[in-house]
């Protein structure tokens, strides 16, 4: 599967209006995206798509650093718990896209494959 038209079996068009309609996310005032708690402590995701009773979690970083990226990284395994998917979107602020050129790496890709495959994460870096 790989859009929520191909999952619907609908139109660009249909899921369009699908996603306007479920689609929350924390900096809007009309929706609320709700927090749940692991370790003591509460947690939610930038974005939540709810369709069919499908759960999507939404993490958007940016960054430069390592921390930056294990941050989100970190938060989607959390999310993993409560949501069916989840999508971890990384944006690589490096000068010359250090990050975003290992992902293609081996190392990098099976960690990529672990989590799609483990975690029902899907991690995209721009």
């Amino acid at each position: 599967m790989n859009s929520i038209k191909e999952y619907l079996g609908c139109s660009d068009k249909q899921a369009d209006k699908i996603v306007l309609n479920d689609f929350k996310w924390e900096g809007d005032n009309n929706t609320t995206v709700h927090h749940f708690v692991r370790f003591g402590k509460q947690h939610r995701p930038d974005a939540v798509l709810e369709v069919d009773n499908l759960k999507i979690a939404i993490e958007i970083k940016q960054g430069d650093s390592g921390a930056s990226l294990r941050s989100g990284l970190g938060q989607c395994l959390l999310y993993s718990s409560v949501y069916d998917f989840t999508i971890y979107i990384f944006v690589d602020k490096t000068k010359s896209s250090d990050i975003k050129n290992t992902i293609s790496a081996e190392e990098e890709s099976n960690i990529v494959k672990q989590l799609w495959e483990l975690y029902n994460t899907k991690f995209i870096i721009v």
